[in-house]
């Protein structure tokens, strides 16, 4: 029997009690932002947590994927049933808990919608950590006896989850003037985008 397979018969042993407040914990209490879906997302893939709620919110995760990737609650239903479960089906345990899922599954449409809304929002790296600072940089005169001039650059670090993608760069005042008017107008964009959407 394949794992997903096994994890699916897991919803069989379901009250209905307990999978309405299943229901209701995924559509509601379990989101609050994109990160939080995806710290549930790395939880529920750690096969180190032997939890049959673990091994469930998985098969549900994956699901989602099905759903966003076909755009069709039944179709996303139907690659799990073929994909995942194929001759499984025949075992009593997983062909209850599969039909748990099914009717289930259109009662997480706010679970699916936000897991979509996660996955929309990280297309790209987002930065873990940015930190500027101001640097004195002294130029001294050729023979090094007195300060000449003084340069003060902006060291900007960006870090990310990934530290290979780290980046440090510098910037002048009038580079510095440059990018926040870059900013000022991505920020007017961004508020008249979220206006127009009423």
């Amino acid at each position: 029997m394949k794992v997903i397979s096994k994890h699916i018969s897991n919803f069989s042993q379901f009250s209905d009690e307990k999978l309405a407040q299943f229901i209701n914990y995924l559509n509601n209490d379990a989101l609050g932002n994109e990160s939080r879906m995806r710290d549930m997302e790395g939880w529920a893939s750690s096969a180190q947590v032997k939890s049959i709620f673990r091994e469930c919110i998985a098969v549900l995760l994956h699901l989602g994927d099905n759903i966003i990737e076909l755009g069709d609650t039944e179709e996303g239903l139907k690659k799990l049933q073929v994909t995942e479960i194929g001759s499984d089906m025949s075992e009593e345990a997983v062909k209850k808990g599969f039909s748990v899922i099914k009717a289930i599954a259109p009662k997480l449409e706010p679970f699916f919608l936000f897991k979509k809304k996660a996955k929309l929002a990280e297309l790209f790296d987002k930065p873990r950590e940015l930190n500027m600072i101001v640097e004195m940089r002294p130029v001294y005169n050729l023979k090094r006896t007195a300060i000449h001039d003084m340069l003060f650059p902006v060291i900007i670090n960006v870090r990310f989850d990934d530290a290979s993608k780290n980046v440090k760069f510098e910037l002048d005042e009038a580079e510095l003037l440059r990018f926040r008017g870059e900013i000022d107008i991505a920020l007017q964009k961004l508020k008249l985008a979220q206006q127009s959407r009423g």
